[in-house]
């Protein structure tokens, strides 16, 4: 492959930058390390994986100390020693109906999902770096091309201007010639507009802060031809069900309003409060140790789980 003549092309499109010449998979490792949305969505399955910690950690045991602060009888102040009071409790939330088991399946779907996210996103810049990439390398080559037909053009048309001077050659042929010219600076100047469009569109898909310009060989393009079979209607089907990211999306957000629904459904069991306390002297009998179970009365409330959104819990 000639490098210098496309080399020389590019320079005369841009300004004055050190130019990346670099292959295929260098710009997709560029960009898999730099491109700033898929590190944004990447935060998003950190934040999802983190929801799903949070929604494992149970309420923290309460616990409430009572002491003696004035005993009028003795006229002492803070009297917890062995004839004076205090009470020590505890007490933890139990929860009922599996809902603390539902809210982490559907924390866990989330994850799923915003990972599918990340998939599709990743595929669809994926294509477009490819497809900028081998676009800016044709249009090089263009480039290139239309350059010497332009120079060869140029070359011809001042040989004719001689002869049409001379009156060997009739006025018309030169004006064809200089029709021609024309036509192939106008192609030339859009080709660099393109150029120059990509060479950005590749800088802010890479991250890469140089102009690059693709390094492509004969054996590549030839070996990516020969490899681009197309399938059948019912491949295609397949393909998709197992590998589109848009149809895995919707089968996991159906999965995920499943048990977001699941979830829903069991807030409608009251939570069980179980715990034990300690009375020094303050109860029927001395130094008494006790059991507590709290549950919710249904009478006189509506029945229901309470509505909470699946996007903020």
């Amino acid at each position: 492959m000639k490098c210098l003549p496309v080399l020389f092309c590019l320079f005369a499109l841009l300004p004055i930058h050190t130019h990346a010449q670099i292959t295929l998979q260098q710009s997709e490792d560029a960009f898999r390390q730099n491109n700033l949305l898929l590190l944004a969505e990447q935060y998003n399955i950190n934040a999802a994986q983190a929801a799903v910690i949070q929604a494992r950690i149970w309420e923290l045991p309460y616990l409430s100390v009572e002491l003696n602060a004035l005993n009028p009888q003795q006229q002492r102040a803070f009297d917890v020693g062995g004839r004076g009071q205090k009470t020590l409790a505890i007490q933890q939330l139990i929860y009922m109906g599996g809902k603390k088991k539902n809210e982490i399946e559907f924390a866990k779907a989330n994850v799923g999902l915003a990972e599918l996210q990340f998939e599709q996103l990743v595929r669809t810049l994926r294509f477009q770096l490819r497809q900028q990439y081998y676009s800016l390398y044709f249009d090089l080559r263009k480039i290139e091309s239309i350059t010497s037909q332009a120079a060869r053009v140029d070359t011809l048309a001042q040989a004719y201007t001689v002869q049409v001077q001379k009156g060997n050659i009739p006025l018309k042929d030169l004006v064809r010639l200089q029709s021609l010219a024309l036509n192939l600076g106008n192609e030339l100047t859009s080709l660099q507009q393109n150029a120059i469009q990509e060479q950005r569109d590749l800088s802010l898909l890479t991250g890469l802060g140089t102009p690059i310009i693709p390094l492509v060989t004969e054996a590549e393009l030839q070996t990516r031809y020969d490899a681009n079979t197309v399938p059948g209607v019912d491949e295609l089907l397949e393909m998709a069900k197992e590998n589109n990211p848009d149809y895995r999306s919707f089968l996991k957000i159906m999965e995920s309003n499943e048990l977001y629904l699941k979830w829903q459904r069991s807030l409608a069991t009251p939570d069980l409060t179980a715990g034990a306390s300690y009375d020094q002297r303050g109860g029927a009998f001395n130094n008494q140790v006790n059991l507590t179970l709290g549950y919710p009365s249904p009478f006189g409330t509506a029945t229901g789980a309470t509505s909470r959104s699946p996007n903020g819990r």
